[in-house]
C-alpha cells in the first residue's frame, strides 16, 4: 500500500551543523539548534540559549500564512542539557491541516530578567515548506 503523509522541509541548513554554531549562541544568546518531523503532524525543534539567569522563558512564534495570523508555542527545558554555559529547550509545533506548498515561518524569543533576545535566522526567519511525503509500504508489512 502507498501511504501519503505531509511533512515540512527546512529551507535552511540545520544551525547545529554550522562551524560557528556555538559562537552564534554566545553572540546572540539564542539559536535554533535543529528541527525535524517527529510524527506526520508534529515538527520538533531544539533551541540552545546562553544561561544568563535561572528563570527564563523560551517561545516560538510561527505562522503558516505569512504573519496574517501567528501562533505562540512555549519551549520546555531538556533536563541534563546544561553544559554550564548553555542550556537546551524543545518545542513541538502541530502542523496537521497545512496545505501542501504552504510555508511555515518561525522565530524564537528568549526572555530572562528584563532582557529579551530573538533568533530570526539573521532576519530571514526559519522557513519550512509543506510537502507530501509518499512511502511505499507494499513490502515488509507485518500482519
Amino acid at each position: 500500500a502507498v501511504v501519503s503523509t505531509q511533512s515540512t522541509w527546512a529551507l535552511f541548513p540545520q544551525p547545529r551543523s554550522l562551524v560557528q554554531f556555538i559562537d552564534l549562541v554566545r553572540c546572540h544568546k539564542i539559536c535554533l539548534e535543529s528541527s525535524c518531523m517527529t510524527s506526520p503532524s508534529t515538527m520538533t525543534g531544539d533551541v540552545r540559549v546562553l544561561n544568563i539567569l535561572f528563570n527564563k522563558v523560551i517561545s516560538v512564534f510561527w505562522t503558516a500564512d505569512n504573519w496574517a495570523t501567528k501562533m505562540n508555542t512555549m519551549c520546555e527545558y531538556i533536563p541534563g542539557s546544561s553544559d554550564g554555559i548553555t542550556e537546551k529547550f524543545r518545542f513541538h509545533l502541530q502542523t496537521a491541516g497545512l496545505a501542501e506548498g504552504s510555508r511555515v515561518h518561525l522565530c524564537i524569543r528568549y526572555e530572562t530578567g528584563d532582557q529579551e533576545f530573538w533568533d530570526n535566522n539573521g532576519g530571514e526567519n526559519y522557513v519550512f515548506t509543506v510537502a507530501e511525503k509518499t512511502q511505499d509500504h507494499s513490502y515488509g508489512e507485518i500482519f
